[in-house]
């Protein structure tokens, strides 16, 4: 029920007028509830409430037919999706604030493909592509008559708490994109065993973005006028510029300077070229080879959440964020070995990144996407297939990766790091260098090994079982790189036993999940206002269950 999100990590503030206490406390003190003070790893998530409620729509209509020896392929799409969400965001028991978020999303695509006949010393692939999509975001910070925050904000500055109460910051974004693409993929058959394809897709993507964010009464009504400067206590607390500020006066327009204005607008026109070429050496039916290089992109777009221009010099900079470009070469083999029974496929990689999309957390209570400047992957990874016996076969794959940051200075510090990079030039640090950083959840090592067996049991029966080894080694858990948020090495034990139907009418059967009991961190940062607001340590994190166990049933008539 709800988001599998706890607290951990909490320290005591080491100074303002909360020192020596942890934020729990800090919360318990102004009347939070008593669930707060849990901020161990136990399985236990203390909220107000968190609701999902998603529906999608999708339909296809593919159509092939033959025009002489070509074939002719059109495939038309359409895709809609919408949700309405609850979330109690900041992540305790004590009601702090909420986040109502609204999304709606429709796309309408159109792909023509043309295959030329197979079998000669030349053949291809090439077609056109378009899409056209208008995606609607909205979202609610809500800060209840109850919050906590209201006598927390009464004690630091008497009287800003009550202008806080029943209030909300509502905001709307859109982004209109159209995108038309060409691509092609051309096979030169040089031989029985060597083939060239070249190819690359030409595309070009249009968008334009907006979004705007504005304080409110609860439900969108206007602030009553005692209520007014409830806009600047959104910007001091939360770090929430709004389209409030601009009539506040002098305050106002500080706040304006410090987090941008609001709203703000984009448009993008951008073209791409994707390019491919790869060699195939073919070796019969035993072994394959190929040698590759790509270059690809990721469309550039506009921000939906951000709560303020970070630390760009202004609002519609922060806004747009642009194209991610990769480059890729890869040396791969797949080969069959021991007389048909090992099928066993390797590949040698290296990427380099250029304006690597990336979404941080801001410290206070929003994300901002933006782009770190470089980054390059290099690695291995082998995959394999045994029939040891007649019964039993043998699975696995195994990846090493090495991924580094090689210029990446406009980094979000967790909270009590020393900032180190003055991207603004006014000689004071404000962001974290991560040039030298791996990725997030990226690990060096990674592999898995499952054992499939089977036999008969008697004339009619199979037993049947399955049991999945799963190795990592340690990686950053946040996007902060917070050292307090590493998940360790650790190893995964998966089984499945059961007995069935030799003709497979019929089966039952046992599983067991992660039977070492692990909880895995796989995501955290900063507790929201938790450092930023109140000076004190903590974490949310997300874990994984620990053991489970599930009894199947399958019949078939």
């Amino acid at each position: 029920t709800g988001r599998n999100i706890e607290i951990i990590n909490e320290q005591p503030a080491a100074g303002g007028p909360f020192v020596g206490a942890q934020y729990n406390q800090i919360l318990q003190i102004f009347g939070g509830d008593p669930s707060t003070g849990n901020v161990v790893q136990d399985e236990v998530r203390s909220s107000n409430g968190d609701f999902s409620n998603n529906e999608s729509d999708n339909y296809v209509l593919t159509l092939d037919w033959a025009a002489g020896e070509f074939d002719v392929k059109s495939i038309t799409a359409i895709s809609k999706f919408k949700y309405d969400e609850f979330c109690d965001c900041d992540f305790t028991g004590t009601d702090v604030f909420g986040a109502a978020l609204q999304e709606s999303y429709e796309q309408v695509s159109q792909e023509i493909r043309i295959s030329s006949p197979l079998g000669g010393k030349f053949d291809y692939i090439t077609g056109l592509y378009y899409q056209s999509s208008d995606h609607d975001y909205n979202d609610q910070i809500v800060v209840n008559s109850s919050s906590v925050l209201i006598p927390v904000v009464n004690a630091l500055a008497p009287g800003f708490g009550d202008l806080l109460s029943n209030t909300e910051a509502r905001r709307q974004a859109r982004v209109d994109s159209d995108v038309l693409s060409a691509f092609a993929q051309f096979n030169f058959n040089v031989s029985d065993t060597v083939t060239i394809q070249a190819g690359g897709r030409i595309t070009k993507d249009e968008r334009d973005g907006f979004r705007t964010l504005s304080i409110t009464s609860g439900g969108g009504a206007p602030l009553p006028a005692p209520q007014v400067p409830a806009a600047l206590v959104y910007a001091q607390v939360f770090g929430i510029s709004s389209t409030n500020l601009e009539a506040l006066g002098p305050q106002g327009a500080f706040f304006i300077g410090e987090l941008g204005q609001l709203p703000v607008r984009g448009n993008r026109d951008e073209s791409q070229f994707s390019p491919e070429l790869k060699a195939i050496f073919d070796f019969g039916d035993d072994s394959l080879m190929y040698l590759s290089w790509s270059e690809g992109a990721k469309s550039g777009s506009f921000d939906f959440r951000a709560n303020n221009r970070s630390f760009f010099p202004t609002m519609e900079e922060s806004f747009e964020f642009e194209d991610e470009e990769a480059s890729n070469i890869e040396l791969g083999a797949k080969t069959v070995l021991l007389d048909g029974r090992m099928e066993l496929n390797a590949a040698l990689f290296f990427t380099e990144f250029d304006d690597l999309q990336i979404s941080i957390f801001d410290g206070t209570l929003g994300f901002n996407v933006g782009n770190a400047a470089s980054a390059e992957v290099q690695g291995l990874e082998l995959d394999w297939r045994w029939a040891a016996t007649d019964n039993l076969m043998v699975r696995g794959g195994i990846a090493f990766t090495d991924f580094e940051f090689t210029d990446f200075e406009n980094g979000q510090c967790f909270f009590g790091a020393t900032p180190n990079t003055d991207l603004d030039g006014d000689g004071t640090p404000e962001l974290c260098s991560y040039t030298g950083n791996s990725n997030q959840l990226v690990s060096d090592v990674q592999g898995n090994l499952t054992f499939d067996y089977r036999r008969p049991v008697g004339s009619n029966l199979e037993f049947a079982s399955t049991l999945d080894l799963f190795y990592t080694s340690e990686y950053d858990a946040s996007a902060t790189f917070d050292p307090a948020l590493v998940q360790d090495a650790y190893s995964l034990i998966n089984l499945r036993l059961a007995i069935g139907a030799a003709d497979g009418g019929w089966q039952v059967a046992l599983l067991g999940k992660n039977l070492g009991d692990e909880k895995v961190l796989t995501f955290g940062g900063d507790t929201p206002l938790a450092g930023s607001t109140f000076g004190a340590k903590s974490n949310y994190a997300f874990f994984t269950p620990g053991t489970t166990y599930t009894l199947q049933g399958l019949f078939r008539f």
